[in-house]
């Protein structure tokens, strides 16, 4: 969820990946690259995004309008497992992230293009 700046939006990202996937080596804190994970670039995605408004009357954000209904690819790149999947009872990776130039312009291309395409059709009807 973007709740900060002029377009605010909720993001859904879903993988679903049955590939046994490659052992990767990735930096470690103590012993430099290790074969630490394992991932695939054979995942099932699914992205939905939706422009979200603050609603006082709940108080919390709601959506509003769906930019992005399900899109689908089956060269999603995803991790499968490694050493935090080895422990039965961790959930995996868990952050608060922050998105950079330039991909936060970017995910607003199709928020900016229905907002020029809700202006055009309001303009031809007037």
């Amino acid at each position: 969820m973007c709740t900060s700046g002029e377009l605010l939006f909720q993001s859904e990202l879903k993988a679903i990946c049955s590939k046994p996937g490659v052992d990767l080596r990735a930096p470690t804190q103590y012993d430099g690259l290790e074969y630490f994970c394992r991932d695939s670039l054979l995942a099932d995605i699914e992205l939905s995004l939706w422009e979200i408004k603050y609603d006082k009357k709940v108080n919390k954000y709601v959506k509003t309008a769906c930019l992005v209904d399900r899109a689908r690819s089956s060269q999603g790149g995803v991790e499968v497992g490694g050493d935090l999947w080895k422990d039965e009872s961790s959930e995996g990776w868990k952050a608060i992230s922050c998105m950079r130039q330039p991909m936060r312009n970017l995910v607003k291309i199709p928020y900016v293009y229905e907002q020029m395409r809700r202006n055009m059709s309001r303009r031809k009807k007037v």
